[in-house]
């Protein structure tokens, strides 16, 4: 077998084991962590709370929903039907 290294004892295997799940894990976090999160989203803050979507005139109409006494439901289906 290619790459496979038999003078290796069982605990010395289970340690290298660790490590290069270790070393998985840590490259994972950086990569999540780098993201390119210039997307954004379009976030309206109001006094009746903050509706934030991947458009403006949703979160737009939403914010409006709430500002007009709806709630945090009716501001969502105000954001879906404009995002459409």
């Amino acid at each position: 077998m290619l790459g496979y290294n038999s003078s290796l004892s069982g605990n010395q295997r289970c340690k290298l084991r660790g490590i290069l799940l270790s070393i998985l894990v840590i490259l994972m976090t950086y990569r999540a962590s780098a993201q390119d999160r210039s997307y954004g989203r379009s976030i309206v803050m109001t006094d009746r709370g903050i509706v934030a979507t991947s458009h403006y005139l949703a979160s737009q109409a939403g914010a409006q929903t709430l500002a007009h006494g709806g709630s945090a439901i009716d501001a969502a289906i105000a954001a879906q039907g404009e995002g459409k």
